[in-house]
C-alpha cells in the first residue's frame, strides 16, 4: 500500500520523512531535531524532486528557513 500524504517523502530504505519538519539537508543525510538520517542513493532524487531540485548539478547543503 502507498501513503498518499505530500508531506512525507521515503528517503533512505528504513525511514520516511515529513518534509515539514526536516531542519537541514545536504546530499548524504538529513537533520530532523539533531537527529540524523540517511538519504539512500536510490532515494535521493525523489527526495530532492519533493523541493523541486532535482537538478543533478545540485551539491551544496540547504538550511530550512524558520517558519
Amino acid at each position: 500500500d502507498h501513503i498518499n500524504f505530500h508531506k512525507l517523502v521515503r528517503v533512505h530504505r528504513s525511514f520516511v520523512v515529513n518534509v515539514a519538519q526536516i531542519d537541514e539537508f545536504s546530499d548524504t543525510e538529513i537533520l530532523i531535531k539533531k537527529k540524523s538520517i540517511p538519504i539512500g542513493r536510490s532515494y535521493k532524487e525523489g527526495f530532492l524532486q519533493s523541493f523541486h531540485l532535482a537538478d543533478k548539478r545540485f551539491k551544496p547543503s540547504f538550511r530550512a528557513c524558520p517558519s
